[in-house]
C-alpha cells in the first residue's frame, strides 16, 4: 500500500494532536460487482473490462437489436443480398461492405436506443487508463470501448414504473454517468484508505501512537476530504476518552480542550 503523502495531515485542538494518514486502498472492491442499474459491455485486447466483454462492439450491438426487433434480422438480410459493385475485395466492394456494415450499426443502435437506455464508453490509455463517456481529446490513444445500459424491463422494475418517460430516461442515464464516475475512479486508483491516530508523548519527548480509526473504499479524493471533515469531531471525541483511559493527569483538561 502506498502512502499518499500530500494527503497526510496532522489535526490539532487545544493540546490535543490526531494523525490522519491516508493511502492509496489497493484492496478496494471492484464497483461493478456492486448492485448497479446499468450493465457494462466492453471489447479491449489488453484490459478486462466492465461486466462483459465482448470480441466485437457491432456484432454484440446487432444481437441486442435482434432481441428487441425480430424484423431487425430481415433488415440485415436484405442488404446482404444487395448487389456488390466491382470485383470480391475490389476497392468499391470494400466500401460498399463498410457501408453495409455502418448501415447494420446504426439501425442496431435505434433499436436498442428505443427499448433501452444506452450510454458509449470511451477508454483513455496512456501511462494509465481512464473511462468516460464523452469522448476524449486525443483520438490516438483513446477510443470507444464499450456500452453502458439498461433495458426498458430492467429500469421498469427498478422504478416501479409502467413506462419510460423522457423524465425516467434522463433520471437513468444520469445514475448511469454516475455508475461510469465510480468505475472510472476504481480503475485510475482514485480509492482510498486513512488511518487516524491520537500522538502522545512520554517525559522524554518519545512520541506514541494510539489507533483511533481507519477506513476504507472512500471513492474520490474529494469525497474522501469530505468524509474526513465530517468525522473530525467524533475523533477529537475518542482521544479525549483515549487520554484518559492512558491515565494521563491531563486528561479532564484535553478532553475540555477539545470538545
Amino acid at each position: 500500500m502506498n502512502k499518499c503523502e500530500h494527503l497526510s495531515e496532522t489535526l490539532v485542538r487545544g493540546n490535543t494532536e490526531i494523525r490522519v494518514d491516508v493511502f492509496y486502498d489497493e484492496w478496494a472492491e471492484d464497483p461493478r460487482k456492486w448492485s448497479n442499474l446499468g450493465t457494462m459491455v466492453c471489447s479491449h485486447r489488453r484490459y478486462n473490462l466492465g461486466d462483459e466483454k465482448v470480441d466485437d462492439l457491432e456484432e454484440w450491438l446487432c444481437d441486442m437489436a435482434r432481441s428487441f426487433d425480430s424484423d431487425f434480422e430481415k433488415y440485415c438480410d436484405r442488404l446482404d443480398n444487395l448487389n456488390y459493385p466491382g470485383a470480391y475485395g475490389s476497392r468499391e466492394w470494400l466500401e460498399h461492405a463498410r457501408k453495409i456494415s455502418r448501415d447494420k450499426a446504426d439501425r442496431a443502435m435505434e433499436i436498442v436506443e428505443a427499448n433501452a437506455v444506452i450510454l458509449p464508453l470511451y477508454l483513455y490509455d496512456h501511462g494509465g487508463i481512464t473511462m468516460s463517456t464523452n469522448r476524449f481529446p486525443c483520438s490516438w490513444d483513446s477510443g470507444l470501448v464499450g456500452f453502458i445500459y439498461a433495458d426498458r424491463k430492467k429500469i421498469l422494475e427498478e422504478y416501479s414504473r409502467k413506462k419510460l418517460s423522457p423524465n425516467l430516461r434522463e433520471k437513468v442515464a444520469d445514475l448511469l454517468e454516475s455508475e461510469v464516475k465510480t468505475y472510472d475512479q476504481y480503475i485510475m486508483g482514485d480509492v482510498y484508505y486513512y488511518e487516524v491516530q491520537l500522538v502522545t508523548e512520554d517525559e522524554d519527548g518519545d512520541e506514541s501512537l494510539h489507533e483511533l480509526d481507519s477506513c476504507g473504499g472512500l471513492f474520490g479524493s474529494d469525497d474522501m476530504c469530505e468524509h474526513i471533515k465530517e468525522n473530525e469531531d467524533t475523533w477529537f471525541e475518542q482521544a479525549a476518552e483515549k487520554l484518559e483511559e492512558l491515565g494521563y493527569n491531563e486528561a479532564m483538561e484535553f478532553a475540555q480542550a477539545t470538545l
